[in-house]
């Protein structure tokens, strides 16, 4: 008799167990819905809908404008051919003196590495009376090369040139005016000190050819000048 109650309590609680088992068990093949992984959660740009901003990149502050300008102002030599003859600065005078050598430029920057414009300039002798003078002129146009954009460059120049002398020395005695034509190479290098400022330093070799005979028959003139330069890009 107690076992036959033992079975029975032992079913009537089995019963329910077993059924709140299968409501609360889902079937065998059901879904189970998992979170996603933490990796692919979308940023808030791309759920928005709109593309990453690309990075800000620093302007370059070493960069030229569209135009220059500059002078110079240094010191130089040179010689003249007279007849057969030729002759120093110095020798044209018959003393000596202090050869100071001038040069303007401005134009436009054609690319970053080059810029064409006018070069003008003039070598002449500045301790000398006002009887006894020389300049060498030059009016042409001009160009600026620079290899790597910056720092060392090459410079060429033709035109025009002027050759005004007056000497009473002991190899010449007049004065007259010349004209001709000149070529001019020469080499330097720009250093950076601001955002549009060069210092730059300057060796130039200049060869004039005059057509025009006077008092005193100047066929040829060469010079030479190191100047330090001003330059706004």
């Amino acid at each position: 008799m107690k076992r036959l109650v033992a079975a029975a309590i032992a079913c009537g609680f089995a019963g329910p167990v077993a059924l709140a088992q299968d409501v609360l068990s889902p079937p065998a093949d059901a879904a189970v819905a998992r979170p996603p992984p933490a990796s692919a959660a979308p940023s808030a740009g791309s759920a928005a809908g709109v593309p990453p901003r690309p990075l800000a990149t620093a302007p370059d502050a070493h960069q030229r404008g569209g135009w220059y300008i500059g002078f110079g102002l240094g010191g130089g030599g040179g010689s003249a051919r007279i007849g057969n003859e030729s002759y120093s600065f110095r020798d044209l005078l018959g003393r000596s003196g202090s050869t100071v050598a001038i040069n303007l430029r401005v134009g436009a920057t054609v690319t970053p590495k080059l810029l064409v414009g006018f070069d003008g300039g003039a070598v002449g002798d500045i301790a000398t009376g006002p009887s006894e003078s020389f300049q060498l002129n030059y009016y042409d146009v001009g160009a600026m090369f620079f290899p790597w954009g910056h720092g060392a460059f090459a410079r060429a120049a033709v035109g025009r040139s002027v050759f005004s002398i007056n000497t009473d020395g002991p190899v010449l005695y007049g004065k007259g005016t010349y004209g001709g034509w000149n070529a001019i190479g020469g080499i330097g290098y720009a250093f950076w000190l601001g955002k549009a400022f060069n210092l730059t330093l300057n060796l130039d070799y200049q060869a004039h050819f005059f057509s025009d005979t006077g008092a005193i028959d100047v066929s040829r003139g060469n010079a030479w000048s190191a100047w330090l330069g001003f330059d706004w890009y």
